[in-house]
């Protein structure tokens, strides 16, 4: 019965360490805005020695980079993100080790978003897009 108890004990325990690492990393999603709009999230999630996870979120397609996610939870496969700043955040289902399906949420508004786990680049880099060119047209003068 003893032996019984300390394999069931492991086995868990290493089942939560494994459902835990599929978390870091980088996670990207386009986010439907209506009228055939989309913008393109990205998280970034790493797990803390203390086994707590820390993170920052990526708007690419409106210039914005390393917003401070103030929580971010795993709880079997349920990811819970919330980021004060914005007034917003993210809750998941974490199916397997590139997909995490759930809801954004801001103001009040929820609306579907599938991330995919993947390389999207260096954290906080910015890539011009065609999207972000039209943001900054005009005469542009400096010495």
């Amino acid at each position: 019965m003893k032996k019984a108890l300390v394999v069931l004990f492991i086995c868990i325990s290493v089942s939560g360490m494994y459902a835990q690492k599929k978390l870091t990393g980088d996670w990207e999603g386009k986010l439907n805005v209506g009228r055939g709009s989309s913008l393109r999230i990205v998280f970034h999630f790493d797990q803390q020695s203390n086994g707590q996870y820390s993170g920052t979120m990526d708007s690419p397609d409106q210039a914005a980079y390393g917003i401070h996610c103030d929580k971010v939870m795993l709880s079997h496969d349920t990811v819970i993100v919330k980021i004060n700043s914005i007034n917003g955040g993210f809750t998941g289902f974490l199916s397997n080790d590139s997909t995490l399906a759930g809801n954004w949420e801001q103001g009040g508004v929820k609306i579907p978003l599938l991330l995919s786990k993947g390389n999207v680049g260096p954290k906080n880099s910015h890539t011009q897009t065609a999207s972000s060119a039209n943001n900054i047209a005009g005469i542009w003068e400096g010495k």
